[in-house]
């Protein structure tokens, strides 16, 4: 990082750490491994003090070319085709992010003296 002047290190985590609303609890072994970088990055710090180290949580995202099966997407063919969407509980919440807003927090980190920290990104 100091040979190439790395200034901005930006890392992604995820809300699956923290399942059922917990400080740290992974619900799969992807947010384990989010959770580990995390942790390295305490070390990273320390030897490499003029690089910012910012990590950002995400929620579930979605956007146009995505090809997962998503409720956003699910919706709007529901809607085009006139045909009904039913949902399982009445306790469903919806917290999603398109992708255009996870590049533009990217962008404002990179050309903005934003402080490093965690952020989330909803």
């Amino acid at each position: 990082l100091n040979v190439k002047k790395i200034k901005k290190i930006i890392n992604f985590g995820t809300m699956m750490q923290h399942y059922n609303n917990r400080k740290y609890n992974p619900q799969n072994f992807y947010s384990a491994t989010k959770e580990s970088f995390l942790k390295n990055n305490v070390f990273f710090k320390k030897i490499f003090l003029k690089t910012k180290f910012y990590n950002l949580k995400l929620h579930d995202t979605y956007g146009e070319n995505d090809k997962r099966i998503k409720i956003i997407p699910m919706l709007a063919k529901c809607y085009k085709n006139s045909s009904i969407f039913n949902l399982t509980s009445k306790k469903l919440s919806l917290n999603i992010l398109h992708v255009d807003d996870v590049t533009h927090a990217i962008h404002l980190i990179i050309e903005k003296n934003i402080k490093e920290d965690n952020y989330m990104i909803y």
